[in-house]
């Protein structure tokens, strides 16, 4: 999956942790879609700060998917700060890796007014 990340402009995924942290380390913007349950914290919770979208799957057609891609694909000052935030968060991560607690995404920041929030690590 590397290799496909790397050559693409935007990822549409699930929002498991193992794929947020490959986007992260990519800098990858992305389309999330998660499954219910934990999924669903992981996704509120990353792009609440960062910024991005994140579709429900229930009631999602393909014509409301299209339309977020080709927003997010045809704003390339969007898809260069995500890009910016989520390899500052790459580095965070691998900072703090091993410690046994949730991920702040505000430590990763530059200084915002914006809460902070916490990445469930589960």
């Amino acid at each position: 999956m590397a290799c496909a990340y790397e050559v693409s402009d935007i990822v549409v995924s699930r929002a498991g942790m193992g794929v947020l942290t490959e986007l992260a380390s990519l800098g990858k913007p992305a389309i999330l879609i998660p499954l219910a349950g934990h999924q669903e914290e992981n996704a509120k919770y990353f792009f609440r700060q960062i910024g991005g979208c994140c579709l429900k799957e229930r009631g999602l057609t393909p014509e409301k998917l299209a339309n977020e891609i080709e927003k997010l694909l045809k704003d390339k000052k969007a898809q260069e700060k995500l890009s910016k935030i989520l390899k500052k968060f790459s580095l965070y991560l691998l900072k703090n890796r091993g410690k046994n607690r949730g991920y702040d995404i505000g430590d990763c920041e530059e200084k915002s007014d914006r809460p902070r929030h916490r990445v469930s690590r589960r």
